[in-house]
């Protein structure tokens, strides 16, 4: 076999001056083990540079940083003690590259000249040798799989420590993760083993090697379990991260983000004093809840006290809603229905339908109304803590940042946590919106957009949970979870946190109280003791509070009750509005009716939103074990 090998590389050779292609003639290392661990190697290089990628010389990548069996990674020593061109020192430098150190090896200022020159590099390395249950071993990549080169012969030679006996030997050749053994080994000596290719190498193809010896022999240099944290150190921040994020929003929602604690809730026969039915609806569910395909009940509220108030009329042609200007509004108005009232007749027309032509005023004056709300209400009733927020999210971006960057993962991985950090966003986003949007904190559209936006969340959580069972191995599964879980904590605490203050406790007790009273039955209200007589009078300035604490249907069925238990029917029409989709002996559907084709009025007509991834026994493989790396020329 190794005469028809050597016939084969003589013809190649002879082959190369009229083809001048530049080739690594011929490969050779020398690996001593020592007995302290440390591997003393020496490598010769010959190659025939043509002035294309060899024009200084030669460089040689030598990785530094390995992911072991388990997955975690573990660092090994490098040091280069000498290097030569035909036996002579040559100039050289280094330069770190993602995972390990490039040696150049040449001047940046000489140019060669075409011919064949034999390189040699000697280091020592530590950390290499495997210690596994029954034996130990040097598991090596004698030439790396990344030159780009074409090596026309290979070949190793190992001595291991005094008192080594060699064992079982393997060899592997190919491209990386290749098992195919296109080269011979021999034991020459107890502790001398040889290896020698039989086939060339084509670019990025290499050779790599193991033999066994008897445990005991040479020290255990791996350093423990410090060691392994340390060069694992992104795993611990990310760790550690994830653990101070959780301690900071726990206790910054402790501190600031609690609900004060609520009051005894009794019927209450009227709202508190000051606020109108937007502002009863707003503080009572601490936010715009949407009632009709992302309407707010709040300013479906405040346009029905404005009609109850005769500022307005209601007006309803064919499933059309227009309102009307009436008197004008009062000087100490609710601000909200003075922010609607001024928008919508202010130097314009005193009729405005609810049509598509007027969507966009339409959501400009909603947007008017939503922004006095909040500026009237927002700050005095409730405690956003965004600063709070803001502290933890700069703390959970310094977080995941640092453990991405000490990970130093290759390319697919670090893609994959970038992955991990739109998609667990995303989820998390999708999610908390339908939620919210069910419980109808937001708007959005009607509660079939509830519905598909947490279905469509539950799916991405799931396919996000399934991408991380195949992400082994395992400790990179333990980041992308802590990197998601950061990100999700951050999305609910940015809900969690808001609470309301004590003068907004104290309001959201009266306004339940307040809501007991509208939603009873006739029968329970008339044994409430101090509760006010019920009329028509009395049930039209209540009803914007009933619609804005979605209790209109009940509201209106005491009056039913009220009129058939007084007069003997249930007739009655409102003054306020002007349709003929009003059922005078039906007043509960009818009002549910009129709060709902005023919603679903305006919400038709607003415009659509714009739309915007063990070597001796067998086990191994090439390019596997310490060592490796590659090379080129420069």
């Amino acid at each position: 076999m190794r005469i028809l090998y050597a016939l084969v590389v003589g013809l190649a050779l002879l082959a190369l001056p009229a083809r001048a292609e530049e080739v690594i003639r011929d490969f050779h290392s020398d690996i001593v083990v020592r007995a302290d661990g440390v591997l003393e190697v020496t490598e010769g290089i010959t190659v025939d540079a043509e002035g294309r990628e060899i024009r200084r010389g030669i460089y040689r990548d030598f990785p530094t940083r390995y992911k072991t069996d388990n997955g975690l990674f573990t660092t090994v020593g490098f040091k280069v003690k000498e290097v030569l061109r035909d036996g002579r020192p040559e100039p050289w430098f280094t330069e770190n590259q993602p995972g390990g150190v490039r040696v150049y090896i040449g001047d940046k200022d000489t140019y060669l000249r075409p011919g064949t020159y034999v390189y040699t590099l000697k280091y020592e390395t530590s950390r290499q040798i495997r210690h596994l249950d029954d034996r130990d071993e040097l598991y090596w990549n004698v030439t790396g799989t990344d030159w780009q080169f074409t090596i026309l012969q290979a070949s190793a030679k190992v001595i291991l420590p005094e008192g080594a006996i060699a064992g079982d030997t393997a060899v592997y050749t190919g491209r990386y993760g290749d098992t195919e053994g296109r080269a011979e080994s021999e034991i020459v000596g107890p502790r001398t083993v040889t290896f020698q290719t039989t086939r060339l190498l084509g670019p990025h193809q290499g050779l790599t090697i193991a033999v066994g010896f008897q445990k005991g022999i040479v020290a255990n240099d791996q350093g423990g379990a410090i060691r392994t944290f340390l060069d694992n150190i992104g795993l611990g921040v990310a760790g550690g991260g994830l653990a101070v994020v959780i301690a900071y929003f726990l206790a910054m929602w402790d501190l600031v983000g609690r609900d004060p604690e609520k009051g005894v809730v009794i019927p209450r026969f009227k709202p508190p004093e000051g606020l109108s039915p937007a502002a009863v609806s707003y503080i009572y569910y601490r936010g715009f809840k949407s009632r009709m395909r992302g309407v707010p009940r709040a300013f479906v509220a405040a346009l029905m006290s404005l009609a109850v108030k005769r500022h307005i009329d209601l007006d309803e042609n064919a499933k059309v809603v227009s309102i009307k200007a009436l008197k004008p509004i009062d000087i100490d108005a609710p601000p909200g229905e003075a922010a609607i009232y001024d928008y919508a007749f202010t130097g314009r027309s005193k009729m405005l339908s609810f049509t598509k032509a007027n969507g966009v005023f339409l959501k400009a004056m909603m947007s008017k109304f939503s922004g006095v709300i909040l500026g009237e209400y927002g700050s005095r009733f409730f405690h956003e803590n965004r600063v709070v927020f803001a502290i933890g999210a700069v703390i959970s971006v310094a977080a995941v940042f640092a453990a991405i960057v000490l990970y130093r993962g290759n390319d697919n991985e670090i893609g994959g946590l970038i992955a991990t950090i739109i998609g667990s966003a995303g989820t998390a986003v999708v999610l908390a919106f339908g939620v919210r949007r069910l419980r109808g904190s937001v708007p959005g559209g009607s509660t079939w957009v509830g519905l598909a936006a947490t279905a469509f969340g539950v799916l991405l959580l799931l396919t996000f949970a399934a991408s991380f069972v195949i992400s082994a191995p395992w400790p990179y599964i333990v980041l992308r979870l802590a990197i998601a879980a950061v990100i999700f904590l951050n999305i609910a605490f940015f809900h969690l946190l808001t609470a309301p203050t004590v003068l907004g406790q104290k309001l959201m007790d009266e306004i339940e109280g307040f809501r007991m009273y509208l939603s009873v039955a006739e029968a329970e209200r008339m044994n409430m003791a101090g509760a006010p007589d019920f009329t028509t009078d009395l049930y039209e300035r209540y009803l914007p509070y009933a619609i804005g604490l979605g209790v209109e249907k009940p509201w209106s069925e005491a009056l039913e009750e009220h009129l058939r238990k007084t007069g003997g029917t249930t007739e009655y029409r409102p003054g306020f509005y002007r349709g003929s989709n009003w059922n005078s002996g039906r007043i509960a559907a009818s009002t549910a009716a009129l709060a709902s084709t005023v919603g679903s009025s305006i919400a038709s007509a607003m415009p659509a939103p714009k739309s915007s991834g063990s070597g001796s026994s067998g086990g191994g493989f090439s390019g596997g074990g310490g060592g490796g790396g590659g090379g080129g020329g420069w």
